[in-house]
């Protein structure tokens, strides 16, 4: 499957059940359900953009070594690599089995609490306050209100679409396509 014809699958996807929505559940049901729908849709693409843009703009100027050093980097990490040894000090028992997941357990919690630290935080901080993706969510608060303010928002029909728009882009991404 194409990429193309991917894309006018989904999107012809995406109309159809509008449509059916349209003549089965009315206008108002299908107002929130497309708004949340495309809404969802906005955001995640902007984010997917702005990521991307920076993604691109630390390669552009990282250097050669640096590069090389990231090949590998989320599988090797001799610090938390296992010896063959422990392994097999690991299968010979029942109890130091569940000793070394605990172990293991602990080992994990310290590293994902020890993770979190000012530069971080400051670079999610950094990440969320982009003016691009604040202008999503504020189409979002803003068609809210005024669906709200012409007595036409459904709560029900919002959400279901919100929860549409996720499985439709968890089938959009497992979908394998051929280049």
């Amino acid at each position: 499957m194409n990429k193309n014809f991917k894309k006018l699958a989904f999107l012809s996807c995406v109309f159809g059940i509008c449509a059916i929505m349209y003549f089965g559940l009315g206008l108002e049901f299908t107002l929130n359900f497309s708004f949340a729908l495309f809404s969802f849709f906005l955001i995640v693409l902007t984010v997917f953009f702005i990521q991307k843009r920076k993604i691109l703009n630390v390669i552009q100027n990282a250097s050669k070594e640096e590069l090389e050093s990231l090949v590998d980097f989320p599988f090797k990490n001799s610090a938390y690599e296992q010896t063959d040894s422990t392994k097999s000090a690991k299968d010979s028992t029942e109890k130091s089995h569940n000793q070394n997941e605990e172990t293991e357990e602990m080992d994990k919690k310290q590293r994902f609490w020890h993770s979190f630290n000012a530069q971080n935080a400051k670079t999610g901080a950094k990440m969320f306050f982009v003016p691009l993706r604040l202008m999503m969510y504020g189409i979002l608060v803003i068609g809210i209100l005024i669906l709200m303010q012409r007595e036409l928002f459904d709560v029900f029909a919002f959400f279901l679409g919100l929860v549409s728009a996720n499985v439709l882009l968890i089938l959009w991404l497992t979908i394998p396509s051929k280049s």
